[in-house]
């Protein structure tokens, strides 16, 4: 049957065997000649998508906050990776969820189009109709968690803006309308459209918290332990993706119980990143202040403490969130604040400790991108021991924010703003002493004819074989053809 089979073949392509086995071994993608094979070699204008996104943001102004936690360094860091052992449509399906706890999120702003997570299982984890996110506010027969969408309060429909005073609105319903799309688009947002979003490859997931008749944008404990709750049923039931959840609200008070929740959600592998507060004070937030979360406090644009950001030795992290005074005039503000979307496709300014959550929760999600198997814990561990230690020296405000540091009466030092500033680049590679190294010791490629590719010696060699291999096969072919005719006769 072989041999019949065997002579087959050659009689029919015996004038092109060469070429017949040329394409069976490489039209057919049955060697290492294939795109997807021969992934050391890309293209920076067309498939590295990180080039393409660090290109377009040196392309305009520098964004202060972005350049502050060094996100242009990440970018280049994981555009000039090891594409060989790191592809694009790897980093695309690493890219973990990133679940927003707040007002809930437009997602028809040009800034998030495409980056709300598709849950493939409405209702399963009890919310009817959570496909782009879920309101715990909201009740419907059957399901404990609420319902979807997560669109912002005073919203009916996507797209829409939110009410101002010329709407019979004020200051406090366009907050809380606003609060969630702007945090989405510092996690995830789209540089071509304004935000460079420090996670780009990040998925959104809104949960919200707010109900439409809190119009100061305040939740309820019931409402924030219930979407704790969700979201751990959710990714327990079918989304291991979901790794990171940030929320900005919070309270002075304890709670056993929501206590217990966070160390479940712990437990099965999702870190929390919340929020230090407002209120200027030492006194611990929660649920920022509990052990198995990740404190985020806030900075100003020269890294200064913000004049109105809590402190104290359970706060994690320092991050950029805006320090604009009272007093300061729209121009000053508008340099010291942060920019971020809001609903309607437009862009606002504002600061916060809140504000701050969003950036290292992104940070988090990029770190993910590539090591996915990070528990929570080694994963909150990393952006604390590779934060930038120089917070508390000369050099970052002239020193301003030594006052944060505290000798005990044994002589150690406690670190009210945390462990330092995050240090992207150091986060991504690991580097545990919070310094980043220069451009050309984390650029391991060199650039050939207008693409990114690397020496692959090994890859070389397996060519010069398989293409000798190539230049035997008809000789090979002619002997089995003589066998096999001996045999048969």
């Amino acid at each position: 049957m072989f041999c019949q089979l065997f002579l087959q073949k050659v009689s029919r392509r015996s004038p092109f065997l060469l070429l017949y086995f040329f394409e069976l071994f490489v039209w057919e993608g049955w060697v290492f000649l294939r795109p997807e094979a021969a992934a050391d070699v890309r293209s920076i204008d067309s498939d590295n998508i990180f080039a393409e996104w660090l290109a377009e943001y040196e392309s305009g102004p520098p964004v202060w906050w972005f350049e502050m936690v060094k996100g242009p360094g990440a970018f280049r860091v994981l555009a000039f990776r090891d594409t060989g052992r790191l592809s694009d449509r790897r980093l695309v399906d690493q890219a973990p969820v990133i679940v927003i706890i707040d007002s809930g999120v437009d997602e028809d702003h040009p800034s998030l189009k495409g980056k709300l997570w598709q849950n493939p299982r409405p209702g399963a984890a009890g919310c009817f109709r959570d496909k782009w996110g879920c309101n715990v506010t909201q009740s419907f027969p059957g399901m404990p968690f609420g319902m979807g969408p997560a669109r912002p309060p005073f919203l009916r429909r996507p797209g829409e803006s939110c009410p101002g005073e010329k709407d019979g609105g004020g200051f406090s319903e366009e907050l809380s309308c606003r609060h969630g799309t702007m945090l989405a688009a510092l996690v995830a947002g789209d540089i071509r459209n304004g935000i460079p979003g420090m996670c780009p490859l990040c998925k959104i997931f809104p949960v919200r918290i707010v109900r439409d008749s809190a119009r100061d944008g305040r939740s309820a404990d019931s409402e924030l332990l219930k979407a704790f709750r969700y979201v751990r049923k959710l990714r327990e039931s079918h989304a291991p993706a979901i790794r990171i959840v940030a929320v900005a609200y919070g309270k002075f008070s304890d709670s056993r119980e929501m206590q217990a929740e966070l160390r479940a959600l712990d437990n099965s592998g999702i870190l929390v990143i919340a929020a230090a507060g407002n209120a200027a004070l030492q006194d611990e937030v929660y649920p920022a202040a509990y052990p198995t979360v990740l404190s985020v406090t806030a900075l100003g644009r020269d890294g200064r403490k913000s004049w109105f950001s809590n402190f104290g030795p359970w706060v994690d992290i320092a991050a950029p969130g805006g320090n604009s005074l009272p007093e300061d005039d729209e121009e000053t503000a508008s340099q010291e604040m942060i920019l971020s979307a809001v609903p309607g496709g437009a862009f606002a300014l504002a600061q916060g400790s809140s504000i701050a959550v969003p950036i290292v929760a992104a940070l988090a999600g990029l770190v993910l991108t590539i090591e996915p198997g990070l528990s929570a814990a080694d994963l909150k561990q990393r952006l604390i021991q590779t934060a930038d230690q120089n917070l508390y020296g000369e050099e970052m405000a002239g020193g301003a924010n030594q006052i944060w540091l505290r000798e005990l009466s044994d002589q150690r030092m406690v670190r009210l703003l945390g462990a330092g500033l995050p240090d992207a680049v150091s986060a991504l590679k690991g580097d545990t002493d919070g310094k980043a190294e220069s451009e050309e010791e984390t650029d391991p490629v060199f650039p050939v004819c207008g693409v990114i590719g690397h020496r692959q010696e090994s890859s070389f060699r397996l060519s010069a074989l398989l293409l000798s291999f190539l230049l035997i096969l008809p000789f090979l072919a002619g002997a089995m053809s003589m066998v096999c005719k001996r045999l048969m006769r």
